[in-house]
């Protein structure tokens, strides 16, 4: 019987290790995309907050992943870029465990990467669409407005309380219990 139990624990250590290796991906991912991050940020002017946002939203999927790898295990191969992160972007490290991010990791990539794109036929598409809008500004303000008679103010109040409370469950259940009820905002005022 002893036997057996330590063969069991052996197996239960065997396989808890191979999980924890499985789950080291995350850190290893995370690391590229935001040393990448960093590298476009070098050259491309006013994408720091792109920068900002990312290491919030990563280092918030690092809190709430199974296992937690928290940012000084994601920069554990390279303890100068995170003291170096730390001095330039303080604002994710004091806040991702208290406030939720408003977007993915992937969707910053995506904004850092077509924010500055130059493209050789200009931004006449997106100029017109907006020309087009304020053009009939009024007739879109009238054609967006709720006309269901259920659409009231205590009714959306009352809805946004049902999501806030159902969000509050599932932070439960990914243990990240310290939520302050705001969601992060990144800084902007880089130089």
């Amino acid at each position: 019987m002893f036997l057996l139990s330590w063969l069991n624990n052996g197996e239960q250590q065997t396989r808890e290790e191979e999980y924890l290796e499985s789950q080291q991906g995350f850190r290893r991912n995370a690391f590229k995309i935001i040393t990448k991050m960093l590298d476009w940020c070098n050259r491309t002017e006013g994408s720091k907050k792109f920068v900002d946002e990312i290491l919030y939203s990563i280092f918030f999927l690092g809190k709430i992943n199974n296992p937690q790898f928290l940012p000084e295990m994601i920069f554990a191969d390279d303890k100068q870029i995170l003291e170096n992160l730390k001095k330039t972007y303080p604002k994710p490290f004091e806040l991702y465990s208290t406030q939720l991010p408003r977007r993915s990791p992937f969707s910053c990539v995506m904004d850092m990467t077509t924010d500055k794109q130059q493209w050789p036929y200009g931004h006449c598409a997106e100029a017109e669409s907006v020309s087009n809008l304020l053009k009939k500004e009024n007739d879109v303000k009238e054609k967006a407005q709720p006309t269901s008679p259920t659409c009231t103010e205590t009714n959306r109040q009352r809805a946004k309380e049902r999501v806030v409370r159902h969000l509050r469950g599932v932070l439960r259940k990914v243990e990240f219990n310290d939520w302050d009820n705001n969601y992060y905002t990144p800084q902007t005022n880089y130089s």
